[in-house]
């Protein structure tokens, strides 16, 4: 029997060389016919051309390389492609891994067969937004005997094709269907307008059936028979196209257009995707007939985490495609994961592709081997003239989730971008919060001129300024979704146990729920505050011992269940602050004796910033004044005197500006009144919420408020003690080292006696010089002026004469130092059974853990680089101890990685397989003497070599680090 054209073409394309297949003009020559022929043959048969046969032949065995050898370099895998056979233009290489995560998901190369969410578990939000539509398609496809028909729907580019792969994967991963069962998909828009011949590709057709047809040809249900079939853009098909459909979903039954008596069966599983209403495209007699509808949420739906995770992954697909390593600001991020956009994930990957691809162009001239983007990138490209979405909560969520990122080549494995990094970051202090509320309203104002709007910073349309009386505050409390914005939802879940716990054994308790939300908030900010080593400073904790000593007692309690949750350890200056809160959780009724807040800014900044803080603390008190731009300021303080008699009560105002002439405003409502004020310059929401809490339970006097506030933000950090053995010093600052700064001096020596103080000009070229050779004779307490030196390590404070007389200069004299050997252990940055090829590789990803959690600044990667090159940082035992300079570190911590297996370190070829990463502050040298002490112990090392998890090791190493 003389075989078809069809089988023909089937047979020769079944025998081929898959790594370089053939041609349709190849076949078109082998059976002596002309190419158009193979062409319509081919496509009628469902076969791809040859470059698609061959890409999916190449992804497969890049991705199997990927499993087998962890992340292979890119000369790698072209060497292991050529051995194979296989001939590949750079072209299709860079296109796969350009979609490298996409194919993962399609082929599911690393899932174990048996686990039920394996397929699913690589959706970014697949335990988050995606889980309840996951839990439906799993039980579509579970369902007895051989699934439900299924129609996904949501807008356009949200991921209905991803999503129907990866229903396909689950259903080979639990049996459903067989291991190679077909997956045949259908655009059905290719064929809305002729039913006749949609019939003729789903069906197949019989010889003779119409014009052309010459042999009987099989369709794509009989080619997705024990499979699946995926009908996408569903919405396309007229009536009649979907009316064709009826009898093989109901009886799963059909005919070859053409056949009269001939019926066949197939048993077909059928997923459907429609980005249009179902009530309005489709017939309702066809919706019966799909009786599960899974509703894929838009891009704008999902939470702030999984917006991230996916710029984020984007991100790292472009680096994978340069090969380059693609640093990326905080504020690019920021803006990416604002933005609203029409076409959803599609449309973020295609702005984020375009957006590295200019930054790769600029790169080309220069030879790096790294991109940077930063503002300019976005703004040069115009992708966000429009739809950014600035809507209060999420600007103030975002700053607690985003910091700068760097991205490495082929990092997927090792991957960085987690939510545990993401969410590490503590830099909404002052200077980098500040920063990105500035690019904030830069980004906002596109249509203003750059220079225009760096200059005015933050401009707005005149609005009348709000006066809000100060009344009592309510007991209603605070949203929770709300404060999930700013507070961990641990932390949260801790408190709210720990007060029930508390009216429990006391029923008499009435509890001001607004004020423990207000207790959330600190708590949480306490909490990243002594991670991040920063110091607390109770200038009332003897006071708050001695009045409040019951309240302390139960501070003291609820600090042992934080202390162990998160495993810190909270100082006793901090459980006064606790203990203040907890008087003021059984108050119920607050008192107007509080100190006055109003702040003032050029636009209607204030009014905006006074709505979020409002809303969020649920308080009513701080009075918001704007500036029109085109106001003098003259009536704006007029306005300001007349507000400040009426809201003062006698203990003062505290005033927050943002530039200009607006910031000597304290001073002259204090001349013009007589009323006691303070003005805080260049306001940013954390600090204005920070006052409001402070204010709120009446944490301390106007001065103490002011100068608590002031110090967190002009401190660099504080200095702690390296040497008990040396001597502590003070140095005053000012212009020339004579004048203010003697003065300090003597105010200092007449407030406390037998300080050591050392004055010092600002105009001394070697000012930096000096303060180092300073710092190996003195222990420095503090640079006290009225200029900020930045020099690193060195704790600046503000000067006034006010701070003399203060608690908390008294507090900062007489506090002992602080060990910093106490929480510089982080468990997610102790890795254990980690594969790396190379020493480079090592040091690369441990650099990205480090610069993506603010550990480092960019410059760490080439001083850790330059040390290894000077000389092995080998010790003995498969151990090593690389470290970059203490100028490029932010804060101290200590990396730790398990290696699975060894890997060369040195040219003498000595094989590692554990090192100890001191990531060291200049001041913080303990660590060092602790670390060789660890190294040094033959148990101890043997003990972490033998651990299994990062858990192990890190309590291990807490216990010889906090001893």
């Amino acid at each position: 029997m003389e075989i078809s054209n069809e089988e023909r073409i089937q047979k020769i394309i079944d025998e081929e060389n898959k790594y370089n297949p053939f041609t349709d003009e190849d076949i078109a020559n082998s059976m002596e016919v002309l190419r158009e022929t193979v062409t319509n043959l081919r496509k009628k048969l469902g076969i791809p051309n040859s470059r698609e046969r061959k890409k999916e032949v190449i992804v497969k065995e890049i991705l199997n390389l990927i499993s087998r050898e962890k992340n292979p370099s890119n000369s790698d895998i072209l060497e292991e492609l050529k051995v194979m056979g296989a001939k590949i233009s750079q072209s299709i290489l860079d296109e796969i891994f350009d979609n490298l995560s996409f194919y993962k998901e399609k082929y599911s190369i690393e899932n174990s067969s048996g686990n039920s969410e394996n397929s699913f578990s690589k959706l970014i939000g697949h335990e988050r937004s995606l889980t309840k539509i996951i839990k439906q398609a799993q039980a579509s496809l579970l369902y007895p005997p051989f699934g439900l028909s299924t129609l996904i729907i949501g807008e356009s580019g949200i991921g209905k094709t991803l999503f129907a792969d990866c229903m396909y994967d689950f259903a080979l991963e639990n049996n459903i269907i067989k291991s190679g069962s077909p997956y045949i998909t259908l655009n059905c828009a290719d064929y809305a307008d002729n039913p006749q011949l949609l019939l003729s590709i789903l069906y197949g057709y019989k010889k003779g059936s119409f014009t052309g047809a010459e042999d009987d040809t099989p369709g794509f249900v009989e080619k997705a028979n024990n499979g699946i079939l995926f009908l996408d853009e569903i919405h396309r098909l007229p009536p009649k196209g979907q009316e064709i459909l009826f009898t093989l979903l109901d009886k799963g039954k059909f005919r070859r257009l053409g056949e009269t008596y001939n019926e066949r069966s197939a048993k077909v599983l059928f997923l459907c995707a429609t980005t249009e209403n179902i009530e309005s495209s489709l017939l309702i007699s066809f919706r019966r007939r799909i009786p599960m509808i899974i509703s894929i949420p838009p891009l704008e739906d999902r939470s702030l985490e999984e917006k991230i995770e996916l710029a984020c992954n984007f991100f790292q697909e472009e680096c994978n495609r340069t090969n380059l390593k693609l640093f990326v600001d905080s504020k690019v991020l920021e803006a990416f994961v604002l933005k609203k956009y029409q076409g959803n994930i599609g449309q973020m990957k295609s702005e984020i592709k375009v957006t590295c691809a200019n930054a790769y162009v600029d790169n080309i001239g220069r030879k790096s081997k790294e991109i940077h983007i930063g503002l300019n990138d976005i703004l040069y490209n115009n992708i966000f003239s429009e739809g950014l979405n600035f809507e209060s909560s999420s600007m103030i969520k975002i700053k607690t989730l985003i910091n700068d990122k760097v991205f490495m080549p082929y990092m997927s494995e090792n991957s960085v971008i987690t939510k545990k990094i993401i969410t590490e970051n503590y830099e909404i202090s002052k200077d980098i919060y500040q920063q990105i509320e500035e690019k904030y309203y830069e980004i906002k104002k596109l249509n203003v001129g750059q220079e225009e709007t760096k200059n005015i910073l933050w401009t707005y349309v005149l609005n009348t300024f709000n006066r809000i009386e100060s009344d009592a505050v309510s007991n209603k409390e605070v949203d929770s979704d709300d404060i999930d914005n700013l507070v961990d939802r641990k932390l949260i879940k801790l408190v709210s146990e720990f007060v029930s716990c508390l009216q429990d054994k006391n029923s008499r308790i009435e509890i001001n729920k607004n004020i423990l939300n207000h207790l959330s908030i600190h708590l949480n900010e306490a909490i990243k505050r002594i991670n991040f080593k920063q110091v607390i400073i109770n200038p009332n904790l003897k006071k708050i011992i001695n009045e409040y000593n019951e309240e302390y007692k139960i501070a003291k309690l609820l600090v042992d269940r934080i202390e162990k949750e998160y495993q810190i350890v909270i100082p006793d200056d901090e459980v006064g602050f606790i203990a203040m809160y907890m008087k003021a959780l059984k108050k119920t009724e607050i008192t107007d004796e509080r100190i006055g807040i109003i702040i003032l800014s050029h636009g209607k900044v204030a009014s905006e910033m006074v709505s979020v803080v409002n809303k969020l603390m649920n308080v009513d008190f701080p009075i918001a004044i704007d500036m029109p731009l085109n106001e003098s300021p003259t009536k704006i303080f007029e306005r300001t005197i007349e507000i400040a008699k009426i809201i003062d009560n006698g203990n003062g105002i505290l005033f927050f500006s943002d530039m200009g002439s607006l910031l000597n405003i304290g001073d002259v409502v204090s001349k013009r009144t007589g009323i006691k004020t303070r003005t805080i310059d260049r306001v940013d929401i954390v600090t204005l919420i920070e006052a409001v809490r402070k204010v709120y339970i009446s944490e301390g006097a106007l001065d103490h408020i002011y100068f608590n506030i002031v110090n967190s933000r002009y401190a660099l950090c504080q200095t702690y003690s390296t040497n008990q053995s040396k001597p502590s010093v003070i140095v005053t600052l000012c212009l020339t080292g004579k004048g203010l700064a003697v003065k300090i001096k003597q105010s200092l020596l007449d407030a406390y006696n037998g300080i050591e103080i050392i004055t010092i000009g600002m105009m001394n070229e070697k000012l930096a010089e000096k303060m180092k050779l300073i710092k190996q004779k003195y222990n420095i307490i503090a640079a006290i002026g009225t200029m900020n030196p930045n020099i690193e390590g060195i704790n600046y404070i503000q000067y006034s004469e006010d701070l003399i007389k203060s608690k908390y200069l008294e507090l900062l004299i007489n506090k002992d130092s602080i060990d910093v050997r106490k929480n510089v252990l982080n468990k997610d940055l102790i890795i254990v059974d980690k594969i790396f090829k190379s020493k480079a590789e090592l040091l690369d990803y441990t650099y990205s853990l480090l610069y993506n959690g603010c550990y480092v600044k960019k410059e760490y990667i080439n001083s850790l680089i330059q040390r290894e090159d000077m000389n092995t940082t080998y010790v003995k035992g498969g151990i090593a101890i690389p470290h970059g300079m203490p100028a490029y570190v932010n804060k101290t911590t200590l990396l730790i990685v398990k290696l699975k297996e060894k890997i060369n370190w040195d040219k003498e070829c000595r094989k590692v397989d554990m090192i100890f990463m001191p990531v060291v502050k200049e001041n913080d040298i303990k660590l060092i003497n602790t670390l060789l002490k660890i190294v040094k112990s033959v148990d101890i090392v043997s003990s972490i070599k033998k651990s299994k998890s990062n858990e192990e090791i890190y309590k291990l190493i807490s216990e010889i680090i906090n001893k």
